[in-house]
């Protein structure tokens, strides 16, 4: 039997989480139920949804370089160690 990998369902139960608001913003700008979603849709929610967008990439695009440097610190450190050790 295969073992969990709980970081796996981890990350996907917390991305789940963070996308209930987005696609329930997106369902609903598709929906005609009362006056104030068609005040909403005209004024504001392009503007949520463009700067919801901005800050979903940038943290993406920052997280990952920051894994980047890491990943280039430690292999760079072991490489170093392994040479000095000469294994």
């Amino acid at each position: 039997m295969k073992k969990i990998n709980i970081w796996y369902l981890s990350s996907f139960l917390i991305s789940f989480v963070v996308l209930i608001p987005i696609a329930t913003i997106s369902f609903s700008f598709f929906d005609e139920t009362t006056e104030y979603s068609k005040i909403l849709k005209e004024t504001f929610l392009l503007e949520y949804i463009y700067n919801s967008a901005v800050l979903l990439f940038g943290v993406l695009i920052l997280t990952s370089l920051e894994q980047a440097q890491l990943i280039l610190f430690l292999f760079m450190f072991f490489q170093e160690v392994i040479f000095l050790n000469g294994l």
